[in-house]
């Protein structure tokens, strides 16, 4: 993993680890918990005190709460198949996005592809690969 040492791609997926474990010792702050289980438990301290961890870490970072979210969504959903390509192709961090939105194995055709003629859109090049195989209405399938 040392070309993957001090990318883009390692920081993401430092934060996706780091937000598991953060939400594996404050279970209360999942995505819609926050306030429900604290409710539910009579525990009123939870409400003001705890931040989800993209908050969390938007904070602590400086960095805008949506920005952190795009970041952990490619450490958790990018196939750990296609990191050293990623790397290699220099997708920017838009491209990189959008090719964490597809299943690992959408992932891995588009990639096949960049690696034959780089130069393409990533997004021309996942749509033609669905119309071709015929399952263009969701990318994400």
């Amino acid at each position: 993993m040392d070309s993957l040492e001090n990318s883009f791609i390692s920081d993401c997926l430092e934060l996706a680890k780091a937000k598991a474990e953060y939400e594996k010792k404050n279970p209360e702050t999942r995505k819609g918990n926050i306030n429900r289980l604290s409710e539910r438990a009579g525990v009123e301290v939870y409400k003001n005190t705890l931040m989800n961890f993209t908050d969390y870490i938007a904070k602590r970072l400086g960095k805008n709460r949506r920005v952190v979210q795009n970041e952990i969504r490619i450490g958790e959903k990018l196939s750990p198949a296609v990191y050293r390509d990623v790397i290699d192709l220099g997708l920017s961090k838009a491209e990189i996005y959008f090719l964490s939105g597809l299943n690992p194995e959408w992932q891995r055709r588009v990639i096949a592809v960049l690696r034959r003629e780089p130069v393409q859109n990533i997004i021309e090049v996942a749509t033609s690969l669905k119309l071709r195989a015929g399952t263009v209405g969701n990318l994400k399938r």
